[in-house]
C-alpha cells in the first residue's frame, strides 16, 4: 500500500503528541523532511530535544525500525522495551493456520513470567518445540530478545506497564 508523504508524518508524530506537556511545545510538522524510515522520527526527536524535552530513561515500542533507528541516533543512553504484544502477535502470525493453541498459549505465557529466567526457560521450550517445523517463526521470536527482556531489569511494579505499549 502506498502512502502519502503526510501519512507517512503522522505516524512518528502521533506517537509524541502524549510526550508533550503543555502547548507551548507544538511541532511544526513541515520541518521534517522525509526519506528514509527513520527521518521522521529523526527529525521530530531532534526537534524535541532542541526544545528541552528530557527523554525517558526507557522508551518501549513495536517493531518499527524507524523509532529505533532515531531513538539510537538523538538518545544513545535510553534503555529499549520491545512491546510483547506486538511480538506475539508477528509469532503468530507466522505460524501455520488453524494457530496450534498450544503454541499461541505458550507464547502468552513468556511475559508473565515472574523472573528472566522463568520467561528464558519459556522461550527455550518453544524453540525446542518448533525450530524443526517452523524455523521462521523461531527467528521472529528471537529476533529483538534482548529488547524484550529489558523489562526483568526494572522494579517489578512496573513490569505490568512496561511490557506492551497496549493502553488496554
Amino acid at each position: 500500500m502506498l502512502r502519502s508523504r503526510e501519512q507517512l508524518f503522522r505516524e512518528p508524530f502521533r506517537a509524541f503528541l502524549n510526550v508533550l506537556s503543555t502547548p507551548t511545545h507544538w511541532i511544526d510538522r513541515k520541518s521534517c523532511r522525509i526519506r528514509r524510515a527513520s527521518l521522521p522520527f529523526h527529525g521530530l526527536l531532534r526537534d524535541l530535544k532542541s526544545r528541552g524535552l528530557k527523554f525517558p530513561r526507557l522508551t518501549v515500542g513495536d517493531g518499527h525500525l524507524g523509532i529505533w533507528a532515531a531513538f539510537g541516533k538523538i538518545y544513545q543512553t535510553g534503555a529499549e522495551q520491545r512491546c510483547w504484544n506486538h511480538k506475539i502477535t508477528n509469532v503468530i502470525n507466522d505460524l501455520p493456520k488453524p494457530v496450534p493453541r498450544q503454541a499461541a498459549e505458550r507464547l502468552k505465557a513468556m511475559p508473565y513470567a515472574e523472573r528472566k529466567g522463568e520467561c528464558e526457560r519459556r522461550r527455550d521450550v518453544f524453540v525446542r518445540t518448533y525450530h524443526k517445523t517452523n524455523k521462521k517463526v523461531v527467528e521472529t521470536l528471537l529476533r529483538d530478545w534482548d529488547r524484550l527482556m529489558t523489562v526483568y531489569a526494572l522494579p517489578r511494579e512496573h513490569w505490568r506497564h512496561l511490557r506492551t505499549t497496549n493502553i488496554v
